[in-house]
């Protein structure tokens, strides 16, 4: 009875229910308290500005900006990238933006969000989304103006977007002068998966959002990377 007793203190609980239950080790708090702090809106937050700094340059962009989470990230991203009233993006029917989210990018940012059909792969069909691009001389229909990709994505089972697939949706975006932005809440794992530098797997996307929390032990937070011009915006 002793031993059965003293098996059971020794029980911990592993819970995986969300990569977001991971918590910042002993050394993560040790850091949060005695690191330099400032007022972040007159930009004289050292620590702050070395996050932004750091994470612009493990993305391979310009320039970063924190935010408190992914799903702002997000919106912002799409209500910087859609500055015209008749904007609308193009995005996966299965991607996080799209079913989650309380639909911001509509009720917040006023922006039309078009469907495609996500394949099993996290990817869509590059001519579906050819097809339903719209131009601003059109005056019927509102102006593609983004372009949405998820990776991992989440509901396709935690899928890696192919790097080819990625390229070559850059190649077909930039002849449409039309941005692409990657919802990369958990890009690092794609970048673990591929084992490449995260830089290279955020190169054929004008911007990224990744979170903090998922994975990397943060209690809280997001970065939104891209131009310099861009996050300035």
């Amino acid at each position: 009875m002793f031993q059965i007793l003293f098996c059971l203190l020794q029980i911990r609980t592993v819970d995986i229910r969300s990569d977001t239950i991971s918590k910042p080790t002993m050394e993560m708090k040790n850091y949060m308290f005695n690191c330099e702090v400032g007022d972040d809106v007159y930009l004289e937050d050292p620590t702050c500005k070395e996050l932004q700094e750091k994470a612009a340059k493990l993305a391979g962009k310009e320039a970063a900006i924190f935010v408190p989470s992914g799903t702002m990230g997000n919106l912002i991203a799409i209500m910087t990238h859609c500055d015209r009233r008749d904007s609308e993006i193009i995005v996966g029917d299965c991607s996080h933006i799209m079913l989650w989210e309380q639909g911001g990018a509509s009720q917040i940012g006023r922006v039309l969000m078009r469907g495609v059909t996500n394949q099993k792969d996290g990817t869509f069909d590059l001519d579906e989304m050819e097809a339903k691009f719209s131009t601003a001389d059109n005056i019927h229909c509102a102006s593609t103006s983004l372009v949405c990709v998820e990776n991992t994505h989440n509901y396709c089972g935690g899928t890696v977007l192919p790097m080819q697939w990625l390229r070559e949706l850059k190649a077909r975006c930039q002849e449409h002068n039309i941005p692409v932005h990657m919802d990369g809440a958990r890009v690092f794992n794609a970048a673990s998966y591929l084992g490449l530098p995260l830089a290279e797997v955020c190169a054929s996307v004008d911007t990224v959002m990744f979170c903090l929390s998922k994975g990397l032990g943060a209690p809280v937070g997001s970065i939104l990377a891209g131009p310099e011009e861009f996050i300035q915006k």
